[in-house]
């Protein structure tokens, strides 16, 4: 979206009476407005390669040719630009001499990020990468497992609750709980609505493993306190009611 132009007869605020957070959204908007005017931000993409003796060096990234709307950029606007398109890199001359210093780069990995709405059940999200659900079905899945207690959702992040953590340690060393099998399952059931596979064949095969994982389960010999949450929880009370009927 652009601005169609400014009035230059409108009136401009005083900050000095705006409070802090009323002159940053102002300033905020402004500086946003006057990017969507200026030129296009461009540079040129490059790889660089430098030879050390025998050995070869490789680096790639992006020289800026026209700084455009990035120069009312704030530093940490920039920042999260670069990492997004990759390193600036000097103009490098072919055939120039430059000097290295090597050092060991020593840090932790990050830890993944929490899952959101979007990056759980949206478009190229975990669970389509897993096939798990459709795109009309998978709002529907997080709700039941936000509904039924295993989550929760705080400030757009999923958390997962005590009651959570108690059914993954139940189920994380079986096949039911895998999203591979629940993947399975939806290529099965996608086969019998194109009519590739009979659903009495389905619901057999289904019948059969879970009654066999049940079985398993229920002569493993699980940590106490996890049996006790699983009793405070009612966990165990439905795993009965399952294998009863």
């Amino acid at each position: 979206m652009k601005p169609l132009g400014f009035d230059a007869t409108a009136q401009h605020p005083n900050l000095a009476e705006l409070s802090d957070e009323q002159r940053n959204i102002y300033r905020a908007i402004a500086t946003r407005t006057l990017m969507m005017m200026v030129a296009d931000y461009s540079y040129s993409h490059t790889e660089v390669k430098i030879m050390a003796g025998e050995l070869e060096l490789k680096v790639t990234g992006n020289i800026p040719t026209d700084q455009g709307w990035k120069g009312l950029q704030k530093d940490d606007q920039e920042k999260e630009d670069v990492e997004a398109t990759g390193k600036q890199l000097p103009d490098y001359r072919e055939g120039e001499t430059v000097y290295l210093n090597f050092e060991v780069d020593k840090g932790m990995t990050k830890a993944p990020r929490p899952y959101t709405p979007a990056s759980l059940g949206g478009k190229n999200s975990q669970m389509q990468k897993l096939n798990l659900g459709t795109s009309a079905t998978r709002a529907g899945i997080i709700k039941t497992v936000v509904d039924r207690g295993y989550a929760r959702l705080v400030k757009n992040i999923y958390e997962p609750t005590d009651k959570g953590m108690l059914m993954y340690g139940l189920v994380k060393d079986s096949a039911i709980g895998s999203p591979e099998l629940t993947a399975k399952w939806e290529d099965r059931l996608h086969s019998i609505e194109t009519q590739e596979e009979q659903p009495q064949v389905f619901l057999r095969d289904i019948r059969t493993y879970v009654t066999s994982e049940l079985t398993r389960e229920q002569q493993a010999n699980f940590d106490s306190k996890l049996i006790a949450k699983a009793i405070e929880y009612g966990s165990l009370g439905l795993v009965q009611s399952v294998v009863q009927g």
